[in-house]
């Protein structure tokens, strides 16, 4: 997302956030993820972020992006991220991506 020119008018809370939120998600692919009760309200707090105008749409675009960007090993990040030493977080395969509407219902429900 750094490297993407349409993240820049992301906060960079916003950018770590919806990180974090898609990689809650990938529990549903056998990445384990530590067990941390009201995570989204904690987050929530914690960015002071607004879900529908910055966090949901910058987690939809990230969404859209790892799906954009996977598998091209062209590129010298992703085969580093390949790694096993980097615990192969580039191997991890996207989900299908969600749009700005299913994200902030996701962030509302806990």
């Amino acid at each position: 997302a750094v490297m993407d020119r349409a993240f820049a008018k992301y906060a960079p809370q916003a950018i770590a956030a919806a990180a974090t939120i898609l990689s809650k998600q990938y529990a549903s692919q056998g990445v384990s993820c530590q067990s941390m009760p009201a995570w989204r309200t904690t987050l929530l707090k914690c960015t002071q972020l607004d879900v529908a105008s910055q966090l949901a749409p910058c987690t939809a675009a990230l969404s859209k992006l790892h799906l954009t960007e996977h598998g091209r090993c062209y590129r010298f990040v992703n085969k580093k991220y390949t790694w096993s030493r980097l615990h192969a977080v580039a191997k991890i395969k996207p989900n299908p991506p969600a749009g700005t509407n299913d994200f902030a219902a996701y962030l509302g429900s806990n």
